[in-house]
C-alpha cells in the first residue's frame, strides 16, 4: 500500500544518497567511505520492497541482517580507533 509517509521516507532516503554522492570527494579517503555503499544498498532495498509489495519479508529480513552487521562493524571499528589513539 502506497502512503504519503512511505513516499516521503523514500524521497528523504534518495536525497541522503544524492548528498553522499555529491560529497564523495570530501570523504572518499576516510573511514566514512563505506557509508555511501550502505546508503546505496538501503535505497535499492527500499525500491525493491516498494515495487514487490505484499509479501516482501525476505527482502527486509536480509536488510535487517545487513544493517545490523554494518552498524556493529561501524561501532567496533570506531571504538578500536578511539582506544588506539
Amino acid at each position: 500500500m502506497i502512503t504519503a509517509a512511505s513516499i516521503i521516507i523514500m524521497v528523504i532516503q534518495i536525497a541522503a544518497l544524492m548528498a553522499a554522492i555529491l560529497n564523495w570527494e570530501k570523504y572518499k579517503n576516510t573511514n566514512e567511505k563505506y557509508f555511501l555503499f550502505f546508503l546505496v544498498y538501503i535505497v535499492f532495498n527500499e525500491i525493491a520492497g516498494f515495487f514487490i509489495g505484499g509479501e516482501n519479508l525476505y527482502i527486509y529480513n536480509v536488510f535487517t541482517i545487513v544493517s545490523v552487521s554494518f552498524y556493529l562493524f561501524w561501532f567496533i571499528f570506531f571504538c578500536c580507533l578511539i582506544l588506539r589513539g
